[in-house]
């Protein structure tokens, strides 16, 4: 039999040869954790494939048998294709695909008995369904039109923001489970969009299992548990959750699926897109991609015919708002130096008025996002990434966004020791500092990773703002995925133009 070894390691990257001792002959399965001899140290393992003949002389028997038929056949086929099309090993595929708490078959997994009663979706008998535009009902109709041909299929659901794209999903996803069938739900950040948990635990009660990065290793395992039980037919989660040890998936459904989240930068770098349609393609069954402005790839595949169009161009309750572009350039001839442009605060001032909120988009946290040295020129830079560093004022510290270096905020100048710093840049904090300075009656709430690393602080400031306990809503990209705030008269983009600067080949289509 061939064995995985988990063991990070070029020289281990491959399947190994060992033989069954005589005691566990019978009782091993393709996708069994083992233990096994590597070396003069023992590792655990992972039986890929069962051998009539071994393929080599001298073979060592394996030491002990930990859990059986752990990874299921689909797994096994995955984790070479990551490693192929992602190019990592197979071992860093593997632990990717299965939590760390389920690695080693410390939890045991009971498969429940199918039965079709148990999907069907749990709703109150006093609720009444929506009423779907007609825009709805033909994505709805088209949808489920590919769950009845159990073919792998692909969707482009283009609608605008309002459309009402999350009860296209919901009914599409009811259709499913009255199949028998199971459903992966992927959205950009877990933690960002309380709104949307919130509708699919009212409309699936006990049936959803919600997967995602700042659950604790135990409830994370626990969820897993349920999943593969068969307990939890609809999984809702961040990117990690296209893993899900579903066995009979009929629909999978990626949200703002042009979000750069779904890729990920650690090996392996695979892309829950694509790995969604590998999935797809194993069940037969139907992938819809979500999105107001979809990503160039999925634009490019429904050219070539390769994935279904379904457009949904109009809003339900009301047009989409007007757009002002205000050009501060000409603020600054005119003598006007200050972060926000006359109009934007006039705005912010009737809003206050008013009695109504406010939202301050500015994709950059900290206070300053670089401190130079006016008498000789230095930039505090990095000292391993040698990026510039953003000063975090409620820190008193100057930090590094990518590797986390830090270290107090300058005096004098480490090069020629002036004293002439200056802190040049807008982030967050500065926004959240000059809003105070100009309004200083309402409340305001800044929600970036600064203010949200506790567990539960984002849900603590959504809810706060939703029951009109601030006034402004200050916040990075997390303040832009899934939330709805009826109250929200205005949105102010700061800088809107910067991202077009960043060093990266997407900067335009992401701005």
């Amino acid at each position: 039999m061939e064995v995985l070894v988990d063991l990070v390691t070029d020289a281990a990257d491959r399947p190994f040869h060992y033989c069954l001792p005589p005691e566990l002959r019978g009782k091993v399965t393709p996708g069994s954790l083992v233990k096994v001899p590597f070396g003069r140290r023992q590792y655990f393992g992972y039986i890929t494939r069962l051998l009539k003949q071994p393929e080599v002389e001298k073979v060592r028997p394996i030491d002990e048998l930990i859990s059986p038929g752990l990874l299921s056949p689909e797994q096994l086929e995955l984790i070479p294709w990551l490693a192929n099309r992602y190019y990592c090993r197979m071992i860093e595929a593997l632990r990717a695909i299965i939590p760390a708490g389920n690695r080693r078959g410390k939890r045991t997994f009971k498969k429940q008995p199918a039965n079709l009663d148990s999907y069907r979706p749990e709703t109150d008998e006093n609720c009444k369904p929506l009423e779907l535009t007609a825009d709805q009902r033909q994505a709805v109709k088209i949808i489920c039109s590919g769950l009845d041909r159990f073919t792998p299929q692909k969707f482009l659901l283009h609608g605008v923001t309002g459309s009402g794209k999350t009860e296209v999903y919901l009914r599409a996803i009811e259709h499913c489970l009255h199949q028998g069938r199971e459903v992966i739900v992927l959205i950009p950040e877990i933690s960002l969009t309380p709104q949307m948990i919130e509708r699919f635990k009212q409309r699936f009660s006990k049936q959803l299992a919600v997967l995602h990065s700042r659950l604790t290793p135990a409830s994370r395992s626990r969820e897993w548990e349920r999943i593969k039980s068969g307990q939890a037919p609809v999984v809702l989660g961040a990117r990690s959750a296209v893993f899900a040890p579903l066995s009979n998936i009929g629909l999978l459904i990626i949200d703002e699926e042009h979000e750069n989240s779904y890729k990920q930068e650690e090996a392996p770098r695979y892309h829950a897109r694509e790995v969604a349609w590998w999935r797809a393609g194993y069940h037969r069954s139907v992938l819809v991609l979500g999105s107001a402005t979809p990503s160039l790839e999925s634009y490019y595949e429904v050219e070539q015919g390769r994935s279904k169009r379904l457009n949904m161009p109009a809003r339900i309750e009301s047009d989409l708002p007007p757009v002002q572009i205000v050009d501060m350039r000409s603020e600054i001839k005119q003598g006007h130096r200050h972060i926000f442009s006359r109009r934007l605060q006039e705005e912010l001032s009737q809003v206050i008025t008013r009695g109504e909120q406010a939202i301050l988009f500015l994709n950059r946290r900290g206070f300053a996002t670089f401190i130079l040295c006016r008498e000789c020129g230095y930039v505090a830079r990095c000292p391993r990434c040698h990026i510039s560093l953003t000063m975090h004022l409620s820190r008193r510290k100057i930090v590094c966004h990518y590797c986390s270096y830090e270290s107090n905020v300058p005096q004098t100048c480490p090069n020629c020791g002036g004293i002439y710093i200056r802190f040049q840049g807008v982030g967050t904090e500065r926004v959240e500092k000059e809003v105070k300075q100009l309004f200083p009656g309402p409340t305001v709430i800044r929600m970036d990773s600064d203010t949200t690393s506790k567990r539960g602080s984002h849900e603590l400031l959504y809810r706060q703002f939703r029951d009109k306990k601030a006034s402004i809503l200050v916040g990075t990209q997390m303040i832009a995925k899934g939330l709805d705030f009826p109250e929200v008269t205005l949105v102010g983009v700061i800088t809107a133009d910067t991202a077009l600067n960043l060093p990266d080949f997407r900067a335009a289509e992401r701005t």
